[in-house]
């Protein structure tokens, strides 16, 4: 079976033993439920950065410089 996207989980404590969870939604999109059995592939991860997602500044050449003062006065009219 194929999953229909990545799963990101943390292992986590659970008594004396370690666990992952997942949500309902996750079993729903899997077609799984409680109780049934499965099979885990570990892949390790490293640690990555989702260029994407972060913030860019688009003001001009000297943006960079002006930095935290475009961020303050980007939050004194309530962009954060």
């Amino acid at each position: 079976m194929v999953l229909p996207r990545p799963l990101h989980k943390r292992i986590l404590r659970w008594g004396n033993s370690y666990g992952i969870r997942l949500t309902r939604d996750d079993l729903d999109a899997l077609g799984m439920h409680p109780d049934d059995q499965v099979d885990i592939i570990v892949e390790r991860c490293t640690p990555t950065v989702d260029w994407d997602h972060l913030p860019s500044l688009s003001l001009g050449p000297d943006a960079s410089t002006r930095h935290d003062q475009i961020i303050a006065e980007g939050l004194d009219e309530g962009h954060a």
